[in-house]
């Protein structure tokens, strides 16, 4: 990581230059440093646990969005300032089906 002066040429530069180096600018010095690696870290069990469930909470709405009878539905019931992919995420979450 190396800080450039204020006169240098690569002052205006800024975000990534060929994936190889990042220029971040602070208040008063502009930084120049190599991209982050992200290939050697490990995700935790966990996080990859949270990722899979929220995707298929996600991708529940949009399935029943797609059914007209079920749109219909839910379009029917619903609430004020709601809409009805939020209902259909509210209904996933807390596993109730609409009157």
């Amino acid at each position: 990581m190396e800080r450039l002066r204020r006169n240098s040429v690569y002052v205006a530069l800024h975000g990534t230059l060929c994936r190889d180096l990042v220029f971040r600018h602070y208040t008063n010095k502009v930084v120049v440093a190599r991209c982050p690696e992200a290939t050697t870290v490990k995700s935790l069990h966990t996080l990859k646990h949270r990722r899979a469930k929220y995707k298929a909470v996600a991708q529940y709405p949009q399935i029943e969005m797609w059914d007209p009878s079920h749109a219909a539905l839910y379009l029917k019931y619903l609430r004020e300032g709601n809409t009805a992919y939020k209902s259909a995420l509210e209904e996933h979450f807390e596993s109730r089906v609409p009157k």
